[in-house]
């Protein structure tokens, strides 16, 4: 009964639905890099995002401050592992100067 109802209720269509929105998805301004990056994760991972393509659509998918701020270092961060991590680095460091 619980399989039938599974059936049922799963959206046949969430692949699709999660590329769509991947495709759309960037960061707000006003967005955290962190609750951004669980989103893109979250979107990669149920639309079956390649991820020899994930560096480079985290990185056109960040503001042009972010961009900007990595940009220097975007030949030595090799996989979008390494670019996340000094994402949240430099979007904790920019959220930090802009309080003061």
């Amino acid at each position: 009964m619980i399989t039938y109802l599974a059936d049922i209720l799963e959206n046949p269509f969430e692949a699709q639905d999660a590329r769509i929105n991947f495709r759309k998805l960037s960061i707000g301004d006003d967005e955290s890099f962190l609750d951004f990056y669980t989103r893109f994760l979250h979107l990669a991972g149920i639309g079956n995002i390649p991820t020899n393509d994930l560096q480079l659509d985290l990185y056109d998918k960040l503001t042009p401050a972010l961009q900007q701020s990595v940009l220097p270092f975007l030949d030595t961060l090799l996989t979008s592992k390494a670019l996340a991590h000094k994402c949240l680095l430099v979007d904790k460091n920019l959220r930090r100067l802009q309080q003061r």
